[in-house]
C-alpha cells in the first residue's frame, strides 16, 4: 500500500544526498511525493545530482556539531546513509546526528549500516541475532559496529532508531559493485576463479531505497535491526558470468587457483610500492601522468593491471564466503521483500553505464531493447 497522504508533507533529512544510495533516496522521495527531502552534501561542488530534482540541499559536515544542529531543524525524520571511510565520520558523525535528533525531538532515525558487521567466516544463514565481530585492519567494519553501538545507546534513551544492514549494493551510480566490476570485465583479464566460488550477497539500490521508505512508513520498524539482501542466491562466478553476458563481452575463462593467487601476490606488491610513491610524490607523478609520453603510458598500464587483479582480501576472503544474509525478519515485521532479481538489476545497470559512456562497446540488442533504466517506479518504491 502507498503510505497515507499525511506522510507526503513530512520533511526528512537525508545525509549523503550526492552519493549512491542517498541520491536515490532523495529522488524517490521527491518524485513519488513520499516526503520533502532535505539532502545534505559536504560542499556545493556535490550539489549536481540532488539539484536535478529541485531538492532542498544543505551543506553539512556531520563531524561539525553546529552544522548538524542547523541541518536537523524543522525535520521530522533522519535517514543517515552518507558514505564515509574514517572513524571520525562513521562514529562521531553518527553520534552528532543522533544527539541532534534527541535534542530536536525527531520522530524517526534510520541508520544505514552494513552486513560487513557480521562474522563473515560463518557459513549458512545469517540472521540479525548472529554475532558481530571486530577485526584488525578492518576499519570500515569496526567503525560500523561501533556506530551501531552508539545507535543502541540512543535507543535506550528513547530515540526510535532503525538499523538496516544491507548486503553489497549495486546499480546505477554504484562504484564498487557496478562501475568497477564493469571495468574489470572489459579489461579482458578478468575471469572465473577456480576454488573461490563463495556466495555473492547482492542487493539492487532501488530495493535498499524501498526498505528505507518501508521503515519510515511502519511504526513496527522503530527500535529494530533488519538485514537486507537481494532475492537471488548466486555465487561470485555466477555474478561475473551474468554481468559479462549482459555487457555482450566474450565468455570468461576459468583462472586456476594457483595462477590467480600468484598474480594477486605480485600485483599487491606492485600496488603497495606504487601507492607508497604516490603518497610521497603525488604532485610530481600527476604532472608526469598528464604530460603523456612513455612514462605516462607505463603508469596507465600499471594502473590497469592493478584494477584488473583481485586483491588478496577479495580472493581469500570475499570470494570464498559461504553465508547468505537472511531477510526473514524484515519480511515478517514490515512485509517488505526485495523485488529486483540480479539479471534485471544488471541490465538496468548496464544501460546506465552505456548512457554515461563507461562501456567500450554497445550493449547487445536484447539489453537495449528492454524497459526504462529504472526497474521500479517511484510509486512502487513507496508501496512496498
Amino acid at each position: 500500500m502507498v503510505p497515507e497522504m499525511k506522510n507526503n508533507s513530512r520533511r526528512i533529512l537525508v545525509t549523503g544526498a550526492s552519493g549512491f544510495v542517498g541520491g536515490r533516496v532523495v529522488e524517490a522521495m521527491q518524485l513519488s511525493g513520499f516526503a520533502t527531502a532535505i539532502g545534505t552534501i559536504r560542499g556545493w561542488t556535490r550539489a549536481a545530482r540532488p539539484g536535478r530534482k529541485a531538492t532542498e540541499v544543505v551543506v553539512c559536515d556531520i563531524c561539525n556539531e553546529d552544522d548538524v544542529r542547523a541541518a536537523v531543524k524543522d525535520v521530522e525524520a533522519i535517514v543517515h546513509c552518507a558514505y564515509t571511510d574514517d572513524r571520525d565520520s562513521i562514529v562521531g558523525g553518527t553520534r552528532n546526528l543522533l544527539q541532534a535528533a534527541v535534542d530536536e525531538g525527531i520522530e524517526q532515525f534510520v541508520f544505514l549500516s552494513s552486513a560487513e558487521v557480521y562474522d563473515t567466516a560463518t557459513a549458512g544463514e545469517i540472521a540479525e541475532d548472529s554475532p558481530t565481530d571486530t577485526k584488525e585492519n578492518c576499519l570500515y567494519k569496526n567503525c560500523k559496529i561501533e556506530a551501531e553501538q552508539v545507535c543502541c545507546e540512543f535507543r535506550e534513551r528513547g530515540l526510535p532508531v532503525t538499523i538496516l544492514r544491507p548486503s553489497l549494493i549495486y546499480g546505477p551510480f554504484g562504484k564498487s559493485w557496478s562501475i568497477d566490476v564493469a571495468e574489470r570485465l572489459q579489461s579482458g583479464k578478468w575471469g572465473l576463479f577456480a576454488d573461490r566460488n563463495g556466495l555473492a550477497n547482492l542487493v539492487y539500490v532501488d530495493d535498499v531505497v524501498g526498505a528505507i521508505l518501508a521503515c519510515l512508513s511502519n511504526p513496527a520498524a522503530a527500535g529494530e535491526t533488519f538485514n537486507l539482501n537481494g532475492p537471488d542466491r548466486v555465487t561470485w562466478n555466477d555474478y561475473f558470468e551474468q554481468f559479462n553476458d549482459v555487457l555482450g563481452l566474450p565468455p570468461l575463462t576459468t583462472i586456476s587457483a594457483t595462477k590467480s593467487g600468484l598474480r594477486t601476490k605480485i600485483m599487491d606488491a606492485v600496488g603497495a610500492m606504487a601507492y607508497g610513491l604516490v603518497d610521497r610524490f603525488e604532485d610530481q607523478l600527476m604532472e608526469i601522468y598528464l604530460k603523456g609520453g612513455l612514462a605516462s603510458k607505463i603508469m596507465k598500464k600499471v594502473k590497469g593491471e592493478l584494477n584488473a587483479t583481485p586483491s588478496a582480501t577479495e580472493l581469500n576472503d570475499l570470494y570464498q564466503r559461504q553465508f547468505f544474509l537472511s531477510t526473514d525478519k524484515i519480511s515478517e515485521k514490515l512485509g517488505f521483500a526485495s523485488r529486483v532479481d540480479l539479471q534485471t538489476g544488471m541490465q538496468h545497470t548496464a544501460k546506465w553505464l552505456e548512457l554515461h559512456e563507461k562501456l567500450t562497446c554497445p550493449l547487445p540488442m536484447h539489453v537495449n531493447g528492454g524497459p526504462d533504466s529504472s526497474p521500479s517506479s517511484s510509486q512502487e518504491l513507496v508501496s512496498r
